[in-house]
């Protein structure tokens, strides 16, 4: 299979928690985090699959939901949720879409017979309020298979009003539009495994999935599932989950072609015609209030023709950043270059990233109102890395980086190698980099004339804020209370938060760990070290934050 070729900025900076739904959403706060733009992630619908942030130049500020903005009306977001309405608007532009009758839940069995019969089969039955593919099924052909599928999504889906369209031939094709044009377009083959003449349909299934779930996109519930729909496709071959496909046979599993039901994405966005692309953008302005979205299509490229599908309002753009084959598209920098047109020549710096696990379980689980980030450096960001051969006293030298990293607003960490070699990565404003390294040099000369610094290439990103890592075996290290050194995965972790429980305070260190500095925040707002001081504040005899606080201490156990 032809190997994807992703965005460079990227490489090294989604954390693997983002992997999945949420790539797309981590990506735009990304992308506007590195122009230098405020963004806060704001506990507002808590749901698993939906995240919601601001982001802000200062003058202006525009909410996201995923991967929408605010931009985006309410008329056209609930347009697009009913597929009859939105067919009656296409049709009404002259926007080609496949003909097709949405039926109420009232209708009688033979009622859709007669209909089918009228426009022949093939043809396609989905609800009228679906999404990601759920309960769309395509090419049923015959009276028999309709009854059947009509049952299922009335019985075991509990769909009340249903939509028959007539089935066009073609390629299946997901294009998203934004400020008048198209900036990405993929194919979506349908769920397959393609047989060895060894493993069975469910061994290869499994090997397929292992290899979709490095791909940063489409980790989790894009996982192909031998299911209900995978049974009845395999009977039409008189094949099971068990059956031994031939060599090189493919075997669909899924008559749709949805990213989310395991179909593989491949990006064919230089390939289309103006004319198709045209198609798309017609659809998008046919909607009222919708500047942005994805279009869904089925194009024959023999005949050059296309037919809008569907529209969504609120599409994942995580297959076109990462698609499984073919060019990955910047949708992110598209998103960002619409909201703020101004900050279009900023060079972005990419050696930072944000870390995820905490701020998203943190917000899902009500334990915070708000996450701002930090501030991304000012000027010329460097990154740079150090081998410390022969180091002594690691912990106290640990405690000296992390304290001289907060002091100067230095990213990075310090991690142990082995006994005699550690690694130390630094990343922020090219000034402070340089004051860390001189101060790093009179420390260094000071432990010991065996002590070696060996200056070695970095080019991949850090995340934000600076932690110790790896020395946790260190021999005859035994911490106590009143000890001054670091546990592992301490360090300095900067973030302000808006806590759910109101008026509480915590302060935090500023040039020691026994020196405390007053907080001149708003009483709401908390610029801690986010870790380190859950930890402090959870193991004091004597505090008193409420109980959905203090259960963020789970979250912390989960992220060592």
């Amino acid at each position: 299979m032809e190997e994807p070729k992703y965005l460079k900025h990227l490489s090294g900076a989604i954390p693997e928690e983002a992997y999945g739904y949420h790539v797309g959403a981590y990506s735009i706060a990304l992308e506007a985090w590195r122009r230098g733009l405020k963004v806060t992630f704001i506990n507002k619908y808590r749901q698993k699959e939906i995240l919601s942030y601001k982001i802000s130049d200062g003058n202006k500020e525009h909410e996201f939901l995923s991967a929408r903005g605010d931009l985006v009306s309410r008329e056209a977001i609930n347009i697009c949720k009913d597929k009859d309405i939105t067919k009656s608007i296409l049709i009404d532009n002259n926007v080609p879409t496949p003909e097709g009758k949405a039926f109420e839940e009232s209708t009688d069995i033979e009622s859709y017979v007669a209909y089918a019969k009228e426009i022949d089969f093939p043809l396609v039955v989905k609800p009228i309020d679906g999404t990601g593919g759920k309960g769309v099924f395509t090419g049923i052909e015959s009276e028999e298979e309709l009854k059947e599928v009509i049952s299922y999504l009335k019985n075991n889906m509990g769909c009340k009003e249903i939509i028959i369209e007539k089935y066009i031939q073609g390629n299946d094709y997901r294009l998203y539009v934004i400020n008048n044009k198209v900036v990405g377009a993929y194919t979506r083959e349908r769920a397959n495994v393609i047989g060895d003449g060894i493993n069975s349909i469910r061994k290869l299934v499994k090997l397929k999935n292992k290899k979709r779930a490095k791909n940063p996109g489409l980790k989790g519930k894009s996982s192909i599932k031998l299911n209900h729909e995978a049974k009845k496709m395999l009977q039409r071959k008189n094949y099971n989950f068990d059956s031994i496909p031939e060599k090189n046979e493919k075997i669909y599993l899924n008559s749709k072609n949805n990213v989310s039901s395991g179909g593989d994405p491949t990006d064919k966005t230089d390939l289309l015609s103006d004319y198709i692309k045209q198609i798309a953008i017609d659809a998008l302005n046919a909607i009222p209030g919708l500047v942005q979205g994805g279009i869904d299509l089925i194009i024959n490229e023999e005949k050059g023709t296309a037919h809008v599908l569907e529209i969504n309002s609120l599409p994942s753009i995580r297959a076109h950043i990462f698609p499984m084959k073919g060019q990955a598209k910047d949708i992110p920098k598209e998103i960002i270059d619409f909201y703020f047109p101004k900050t279009k020549e900023i060079a972005v710096q990419n050696s930072l990233f944000f870390d995820f696990d905490l701020l998203y379980q943190s917000l899902n689980k009500g334990y915070i109102k708000e996450y701002k980030l930090p501030d991304y450096p000012q000027g010329e960001v460097v990154l740079t890395r150090f081998e410390i051969i022969n180091l002594s006293a690691k912990r106290k030298f640990a405690n000296w980086c992390v304290q001289t990293a907060r002091t100067l607003r230095i990213n990075g960490y310090l991690k142990e190698i082995s006994q005699t070699k550690d690694t130390l990565v630094l990343c922020g404003n090219a000034k402070k980099v340089e004051k860390f390294k001189v101060r790093l040099a009179s420390k260094l000369n000071k432990t010991g004339k065996d002590v070696q610094l060996v200056k070695r290439d970095r080019k991949s990103p850090v995340k934000v804020g600076f932690e110790v890592i790896g020395m946790n075996n260190i021999e005859n290290y035994h911490r106590s209370k009143n000890t001054n050194y670091f546990a592992e995965g301490e360090g300095y972790f900067p973030v302000l938060l808006d806590l759910n429980n109101k008026a509480k305070k915590i302060t935090s260190p500023s040039k020691g760990r026994n020196k405390k500095k007053k907080n001149e925040r708003n009483n709401k707002n908390i610029d801690i070290d986010y870790k380190r001081e859950y930890e402090k504040v959870i193991n004091s005899t004597s505090w008193k934050l409420t109980k959905p606080f203090r259960n963020i201490r789970k979250l912390v156990k989960q992220k060592k």
